[in-house]
């Protein structure tokens, strides 16, 4: 997403002679070329991808497991003849499960025809077993677990098999994002969570992490999905959960960011903003600061349930900007 405004627009991808290969939602900036290019265009070697640094690996595994991704299954099976490890064989993993998710769309199971509903259950049955031998063969990887995650939720598996899963990861690699954030989707009430287990998550992380570390934002987004479906709010939800000071976090989490953001920073930053409401000077300049960080970078999209989540979140932060700017004046 393009947080500037709230029109889906396509984006060609750096050095791709300007046909479109990803929508703007996608996370790509100047800074990335290097990287983006020529995984996009099949020309990357694989065995740099089993030496990415974390950053890069993870933005390469994001860009392979977006919905609208250009990168087919099979390219990612030819990353992982040439160059087997934990890497790549995660990048299979999430292809396979990205063209499962494309056939869902997110509509319920029941709402697909017989043969939608075949190939969905062939694609995710053939993706548990690959990774399933890929955790096997690489045993200290975290990547191959995150689509694991992502599969108990597409396999129905429950939200015990999910946190089973994301424990593996955390084992591996404490508060890895892209876990986080699977682990997150799949605790969703929509799918066999609860907002309890999303705050629970996000208090987690919260705890678990320190200042500045992407995953605290997941306490924003657990906020964020309750806003969002407050019809539909659990009354259980205990106060302490549901009454932390956004704004207070975001001020701290801002302080706290490195100088270089990377695309987990982007999207925690992003969450953020969408529910820290300032009400002094010194968190009306701390709304600004974010706003500029986002300007013109790109980050995941958002809230997926909204109908057009683009234009809400844009004038979500135009809102922010708004409200800033009358407290300084």
């Amino acid at each position: 997403m393009r947080f500037g405004g709230g029109k889906r627009d396509d984006a060609a991808a750096p050095d791709s002679d300007g046909h479109r290969t990803l929508p703007i939602d996608f996370m790509h900036d100047s800074a990335w070329t290097a990287l983006v290019g020529p995984i996009l265009r099949g020309e990357v070697n694989p065995k740099s991808l089993t030496r990415l640094p974390r950053r890069d690996r993870d933005y390469a595994y994001r860009m392979v497991a977006h919905l609208e991704s250009p990168i087919p299954v099979e390219r990612a099976q030819s990353w992982y003849r040439e160059a087997p490890s934990g890497n790549t064989a995660a990048l299979v993993g999430a292809a396979k499960v990205r063209d499962a998710r494309r056939i869902r769309r997110g509509r319920r199971l029941f709402d697909m025809n017989p043969s939608e509903s075949e190939r969905y259950a062939v694609i995710l049955a053939d993706a548990e077993s690959f990774l399933l031998n890929a955790c096997t063969h690489y045993p200290d990887s975290v990547l191959p677990w995150i689509p694991r995650i992502d599969l108990a939720r597409g396999l129905t598996l429950g939200s015990d098999e999910i946190r089973r899963r994301f424990a593996e990861a955390q084992s591996r690699e404490q508060w890895n994002f892209l876990a986080a954030e699977a682990a997150f989707t799949g605790l969703l009430p929509s799918w066999s969570g609860s907002y309890e287990l999303l705050f629970t998550l996000g208090t987690d992380a919260m705890e678990g992490t320190p200042r500045g570390h992407a995953a605290r934002s997941l306490v924003a987004t657990a906020e964020a999905e309750r806003i969002m479906n407050d019809r539909n709010l659990n009354l259980s939800l205990m106060p302490a959960r549901s009454g932390l000071d956004f704004t207070r976090l975001f001020v701290h989490h801002l302080r706290a960011l490195p100088d270089d953001l990377d695309p987990d920073d982007v999207i925690a930053l992003g969450a953020f903003m969408f529910v820290a409401i300032p009400r002094d000077k010194e968190e009306a300049e701390a709304v600004l600061l974010g706003l500029e960080l986002l300007r013109g970078r790109c980050g995941g999209q958002p809230y997926g349930t909204l109908n057009d989540p683009l234009a809400w979140f844009a004038r979500t932060l135009a809102a922010r900007e708004s409200e800033a700017r009358a407290l300084l004046s």
